[in-house]
């Protein structure tokens, strides 16, 4: 018999997994978001905006200042909102239609995963 998601515990507008276990029983639970996946999200989107616009003033110090706001423990999120706020400038600047959305929404969720991730420290 195959393993089940297990249940889900919905609070308002927020729902995530839920574990009960016995007595002594010792669990791990990794849920949301880690500066490992943001760090990740910043690369991405730099290489989206290197697409772009190839030519962009600052890449490399933007995301280099963004990659050192998403340390392990601390998570600066002015910081993550300049980058995000500096992405954008620069894709709306040069991007195509399709590619601005694209953009968009990775810095968005970029700007979430960073909210997140601060809630959780």
């Amino acid at each position: 018999m195959g393993r089940g998601s297990g249940p889900t515990v919905n609070i308002e507008h927020n729902s995530g997994p839920f574990q009960v276990a016995g007595d002594h029983a010792h669990q791990v639970q990794q849920v949301g978001a880690s500066a490992e996946h943001l760090r990740d999200l910043i690369t991405s989107i730099a290489e989206l905006v290197h697409l772009a616009a190839p030519d962009a003033d600052d890449l490399d110090t933007q995301r280099t200042a963004a990659l050192a706001a998403a340390k392990d423990g601390a998570v600066d999120r002015p910081a993550i909102k300049r980058f995000a706020t500096w992405v954008l400038a620069i894709v709306g600047k040069g991007a195509s239609a399709a590619l601005t959305p694209a953009v968009t929404a990775a810095t968005n969720d970029m700007l979430h995963e960073a909210g997140r991730l601060a809630g959780h420290l």
